[in-house]
């Protein structure tokens, strides 16, 4: 057996195989014109930009001593320049823009109200 041989076995012995029950990817066909819209929380303006911070990294702060700049990726409104929050997002606003609005959490907070109002009044009625 050649070095090459002895070299090609090994390193296939060495190759990792998926654990039994690991996860793997799922290809799935999503068309996003039918996903609801996110909207900006502070002007519910549709439309989104990508920016990009950077930060100076003096040699101190540096893990490996050599100063540098980092890269701080953002999204932010195109519209106001607020930044995207997901989750601030997704708890103050999502079910306003679920239900195809835009409104101000005091209007969705008022409409949510109204409407236990009116389920409690047809409660009454149907009894």
């Amino acid at each position: 057996m050649n070095q090459r041989t002895r070299m090609g076995s090994a390193y296939n012995k060495n190759i990792k195989q998926p654990r039994q029950g690991a996860q793997q990817q799922i290809n799935l066909n999503i068309d996003p014109s039918k996903l609801p819209d996110i909207y900006c929380i502070k002007c519910k303006c549709a439309n989104f930009k990508s920016i990009t911070k950077m930060k100076y990294l003096s040699v101190i702060q540096s893990p490996n001593g050599k100063e540098g700049a980092i890269n701080m990726n953002f999204i932010v409104c195109d519209s106001c320049g607020h930044i995207f929050n997901l989750e601030e997002w997704k708890y103050g606003t999502q079910k306003t823009v679920i239900e195809g609005e835009a409104i101000s959490e005091e209007d969705a907070d008022e409409k949510r109200i109204k409407k236990l109002v009116d389920e409690d009044n047809q409660k009454e009625e149907d009894k």
